[in-house]
């Protein structure tokens, strides 16, 4: 399983030029191969609803935010989907189909339920489910209330539009005709994708996925440690000293340490993995026992005196807890197989001859 290109490492203490530049000399990864999965499953939403988008004007006229309110979060939805986007594009499924993945339905009973009735036309869940479908990823982060309702108005507005569309006698001819055509073919693809695709990966097949990841991974050790890093040896041997003599690491680092990241921490920089840091310093954290205080150890930083807090062995994160993103991550890879197949076996010819060029490029490795 190729890594994915970046990594969310929000939940990684930061510090100094140590975890920046250098110390930090690796990008910190999950250590187990699910952690690719969750970054490439999830299709994020948009950060806001353009003017341009159907729903921006509802959300206006019934008062409901245009703007994500959690921008970090979404940021990281991004960064996650961005490998997934490309797939999509690069394989033919379709942004709108590819959504169905990740949009959950809103629960409701029976898709038969009566909602509303327009010009003596009902709307009911079912319909809402389809408006979901389509216009969900924009919506992601609202409540099901507000959510429910944008939905409501959207397929108010589609039915007023339509009707006056067909008093305009709008119905008929090549451009009507073309869109009809059009929307029938992507309507039968995403009946396909939900049957073929999307319901036929069950929580069974997650599990088993995830169970054997985990029995592939190699076990990870972590040291959690502080440390207090000066320019001259001989103010790491004075530092040495005092600790030795029982002074207090917290309230030394604070007073010495230049790693403006750790310092105010008293010098704490949280558990780390191997390959995280100069070899220098992972050398000497690694083989130190829980509560040992290092001599002086030299690093291009400077002169490091490391107290190690604590050891342990990465667990691998609970199924419950990432059993939805597993989820999306087969469904995402089912979809490029069947997508794969389904091209192999049609009559395929691209006429325009820049876009055939692009298609050629696509499927270089």
């Amino acid at each position: 399983m190729r890594s994915a290109s970046r990594v969310d490492v929000s939940d990684v203490p930061q510090t100094l030029n140590l975890r920046r530049s250098l110390l930090w000399k690796r990008t910190y990864c999950d250590s187990l191969a699910i952690a690719h999965a969750l970054r490439t499953a999830c299709v994020p939403p948009r950060g806001h609803i353009p003017p341009t988008h159907p729903a921006h004007s509802f959300a206006t006229r019934i008062g409901l935010p245009t703007e994500r309110p959690d921008p970090v979060t979404h940021s990281v939805l991004r960064r996650r989907s961005a490998s997934l986007r490309t797939t999509a594009r690069a394989f033919g499924l379709g942004f709108a189909a590819t959504l169905l993945v990740a949009v959950p339905h809103l629960a409701r009973a029976d898709d038969a339920t009566v909602l509303a009735k327009v010009n003596g036309k009902t709307l009911t869940e079912g319909d809402l489910k389809l408006a979901e479908a389509e216009i969900g990823g924009e919506l992601a982060n609202m409540p099901d209330a507000n959510k429910r309702q944008m939905l409501l108005e959207f397929l108010i507005e589609n039915v007023v539009f339509a009707d006056a569309a067909e008093a305009a006698k709008l119905a008929s001819g090549p451009t009507y005709e073309a869109r009809l055509a059009y929307l029938k073919r992507r309507a039968l693809r995403e009946l396909y994708f939900e049957k073929n695709v999307r319901d036929s990966v069950s929580d069974a097949e997650a599990k088993k996925f995830y169970d054997e990841q985990v029995k592939a991974m190699k076990p990870q050790d972590e040291v959690s440690a502080r440390h207090i890093l000066v320019d001259k040896k001989e103010l790491a041997d004075e530092i040495t000293g005092k600790l030795k003599s029982g002074g207090d690491f917290a309230a030394l680092a604070k007073a010495h340490s230049k790693d403006p990241g750790s310092k105010e921490n008293g010098g704490d920089l949280g558990f780390f993995g191997r390959g995280m840091m100069v070899p220098q310093f992972e050398e000497a954290a690694f083989k130190m026992a829980k509560g040992e205080t290092s001599a002086p150890i030299q690093s291009q930083f400077g002169w490091h005196v490391i107290r190690v807090d604590d050891k342990r062995t990465r667990a691998a994160p609970p199924f419950d807890g990432v059993k939805d993103r597993i989820v999306a991550s087969l469904v995402n890879q089912k979809a490029q197989t069947l997508s794969g197949d389904l091209r192999s076996k049609a009559t395929i010819e691209i006429v325009d001859p820049e876009l055939k060029k692009g298609a050629e490029a696509l499927k270089k490795p």
